[in-house]
């Protein structure tokens, strides 16, 4: 900084001459250099002073009991049919069981069955995809062995 600049800047800011400067207002929303209108408040005493027992480790017990009679997360159903029937919706099914036991440790039991019904309804779903998808096969291969192979015989 330059001599000019710092003088302009220490003419700017106010001189106490070794006195505190004065005490904050609350409220008080004036410009710079201005004096607030009214009296001066000051901080109450004892300001700065932490109350006895203040900022003390506090030992906070939380005792979880566990859900009677949680809802069924239907996690073997789930995992049974994403393994032999319909694997992508199966793979819904068993996220949906997870969600019932996350639920079911958080002691919410509302969304708990609200999800096992889910999981049980995903889980239902790829078994009936994964019958009819396996009696189209039958038919299909009932038909091949049916109509097409015969004819292959007899010429």
């Amino acid at each position: 900084m330059s001599s000019k600049e710092t003088e302009a800047l220490s003419a700017q800011q106010p001189d106490y001459q070794g006195q505190p400067p004065p005490a904050y207002t609350p409220g008080y929303s004036g410009g710079y250099g201005q004096q607030p209108q009214g009296g001066v408040v000051y901080p109450p005493a004892g300001y700065g002073q932490q109350p006895q027992g203040y900022g003390q480790p506090q030992q906070v017990i939380v005792v979880h009991q566990p859900m009677i009679n949680p809802p069924d997360d239907h996690m073997i159903f789930a995992i049974i049919t994403t393994i032999f029937c319909c694997w992508p919706i199966g793979l819904f099914a068993i996220m949906k069981s997870l969600a019932v036991r996350e639920a079911v440790n958080r002691g919410d039991r509302a969304t708990a069955e609200q999800r096992a019904v889910e999981a049980k309804r995903l889980a239902s779903w790829a078994l009936g995809v994964g019958i009819a998808f396996m009696v189209v096969i039958i038919v299909i291969i009932v038909v091949i062995y049916a109509v097409w192979l015969p004819s292959l015989w007899y010429r």
